[in-house]
């Protein structure tokens, strides 16, 4: 008996796992080097999460006079790459974090995915993702999903943000 609920949950799992759009993961990074192979070794740990929900990454520079910035980013992408689809966009200034991150909203609803907001120094631990997507696929009324932290504050917010926001950008 015990199996069968197993079976059964594995299955609700995989069957939403397999509804759910394509994920674009958005990384931003302004300047602070050090956290580039952080987050991208996490990302890259979590590679077969991110296939499973159709993701992609984009890792998204914000300072591009900074060179060890630059730097980071372009020694670490060739593994990352390696592992799941992953591109970087370099801001030509600084924008800031805000229009950084509508510039993936704008990306994820031209795609129709749905759209993970990464901040950069956050650690991913592996099955984190397919949560996230499973619990925003488990009903259409859930629009956005915050995974739990253990370094965060009251600012802090994370999201996976459905495809369906078209409406509100036009607004």
């Amino acid at each position: 008996m015990d199996n069968d609920i197993a079976y059964a949950g594995r299955d609700r799992i995989a069957s939403a796992l397999a509804a759910s759009r394509p994920v674009l993961i958005a990384v931003p990074f302004y300047k602070n080097e050090r956290l580039v192979p952080l987050v991208i070794e996490s990302l890259i740990d979590c590679a077969a999460d991110i296939a499973a929900i159709g993701g992609y990454v984009v890792l998204y520079d914000d300072s591009p006079t900074h060179a060890p910035l630059a730097e980071a980013l372009a020694t670490i992408l060739p593994r990352a790459q390696q592992r799941f689809p992953c591109r970087l966009e370099r801001n030509s200034s600084n924008i800031g974090f805000v229009r950084t991150m509508n510039k993936a909203v704008a990306e994820a609803v031209a795609g129709e995915c749905d759209l993970l907001m990464l901040n950069s120094d956050t650690r991913l631990q592996p099955g984190a993702l397919r949560e996230m997507v499973r619990v925003l696929n488990a009903d259409p009324t859930i629009a956005f999903v915050n995974p739990r932290s253990n370094n965060a504050t009251i600012a802090t917010s994370g999201a996976v943000v459905p495809a369906d926001l078209k409406g509100l950008l036009e607004k």
